[in-house]
């Protein structure tokens, strides 16, 4: 297969995806009408009611000149200079655009490719969000018929009974209620995710395919574009399976008793190679108790805590990572590393979705770990903080409250670079 024949194949791909994709140069990033269309699938063509002929090749206020005007569609246009100057993404979210063709709500993504060229994901979302709107209209209606039956109910009954069991009812059905759309956003979290793997995996498909078939053949630039995009689509994949993994947390069926220090010892054994990397000394400082609780939930919040603490180590000093628990009304633990440590402006924000401190070619991460964490937490009704000092390090604490336990008794022991101190038994 010669190259013309493997951009047809690419082509094709693209073409095929389920959402919009569309590919600018911006040729100069001090002026906003320097931005020229490249490529367009044929559903954002659909979108802009126009053919291939009177787009690609053309700059935008050749073709849209009305995009200038249009106050999202200028910030749009704005976020394709700053992702080509930036060298990163921009997720738009939902953006609603009109025009004497179209009108419509769109969700917008911007990612750079390579140079000054960007590509724009862009899916028509009009009808989903007319339907999540007509379903909040039903379920008002809903309210307002439950409300009139709870006022028809308390004219039998006695005054302070009535207020009582209507109280108790209306938080019973809200509560009801919010479980139910609670598991509806899972749900569809998880299928859209899932749902995102397929048009990923086929371009890394196809990309393979041409390494394996072509290797040696293509030249040094071609290569190049297709090592960018092989990253990128790792980097996504990377990151819906993160979602995926971020969606199902929640769905154990029944807490059970769980041992935290046969947990920390598996999480050190998984983690051995990365510890062995970065030469870190993890040191068990007091004894570990068993708990109450969702046992892989807490696998994986002490193994994002613990895999954090090694990543963000100071290279200019020995890596140290202190754990330990303390008894109160429940347990309260502790991962306490001496790594390159936390702005203070940034420690309300961390624990949110899709929230990195640093640039993906310096630390590599999707921004959901921390995210995950609290999710656990939350699940056994506890909290978690953090506490940091930026060049001295940070401590990790979380509260689970007590329900069962045992205290666990063992003799000193080395285990790798797992320490127990003897004089915590």
């Amino acid at each position: 297969m010669d190259q013309h024949k493997q951009l047809e194949v690419f082509i094709k791909v693209i073409q095929d995806l389920p959402g919009g994709i569309g590919i600018f140069h911006v040729e100069d990033l001090t002026n906003i009408k320097n931005i020229r269309y490249v490529f367009m699938n044929s559903i954002i063509l659909h979108e802009m009611r126009k053919t291939k002929e009177e787009v690609f090749g053309k700059y935008i206020h050749e073709v849209a000149p009305e995009a200038y005007e249009h106050e999202v569609g200028l910030q749009v246009i704005e976020s394709y200079v700053k992702v080509a100057r930036d060298k990163e993404s921009i997720n738009l979210g939902v953006v609603e655009y009109s025009n004497e063709l179209v009108a419509g709500l769109y969700e917008c993504s911007i990612h750079h490719i390579v140079d000054n060229y960007i590509y724009v994901l862009l899916r028509n979302v009009t009808e989903l969000e007319n339907s999540k709107k007509q379903l909040r209209d039903l379920n008002k209606n809903l309210e307002h018929l439950v409300q009139e039956r709870t006022a028809e109910l308390e004219d039998s009954k006695r005054q302070l009974e009535a207020i009582n069991n209507t109280l108790e009812d209306r938080v019973q059905r809200r509560t009801a209620s919010l479980e139910e759309k609670n598991k509806h956003l899972e749900h569809f979290s998880y299928i859209a995710s899932h749902d995102l793997q397929e048009p990923i995996n086929t371009i890394q498909t196809f990309i393979g395919l041409i390494h394996e078939e072509y290797e040696g053949s293509l030249d040094e630039e071609f290569q190049r574009y297709l090592g960018y995009i092989s990253e990128s689509s790792s980097r996504m994949k990377t990151l819906v399976t993160s979602l995926l993994d971020f969606s199902r947390l929640g769905r154990t069926s029944e807490s059970t008793e769980v041992d935290c220090k046969e947990i920390v010892e598996d999480v050190l054994m998984d983690l051995t190679n990365q510890i062995e990397s970065a030469a870190a000394i993890v040191q068990v400082e007091t004894q570990l108790p068993k708990i109450i609780g969702y046992d892989t939930e807490l696998r994986l919040l002490f193994q994002n805590l613990i895999s954090n603490a090694i990543k963000f180590a100071d290279p200019s000093k020995q890596s140290v990572i202190k754990i330990r628990v303390k008894e109160t009304n429940g347990w309260t633990f502790t991962i306490e590393d001496n790594g390159i440590g936390i702005p203070q402006k940034d420690l309300e924000n961390i624990f949110g979705l899709f929230h990195r401190l640093h640039k993906k070619n310096t630390y590599e991460g999707t921004g959901i770990g921390l995210a995950q964490c609290r999710r656990i937490i939350d699940m056994h009704n506890g909290k978690i903080w953090a506490t940091s000092q930026l060049g001295k390090g940070s401590m990790f604490s979380f509260y689970i409250p007590k329900s069962i336990h045992k205290n666990i008794h063992f003799n000193k022991k080395v285990k790798g670079t797992l320490v127990y101190n003897e004089s915590s038994v």
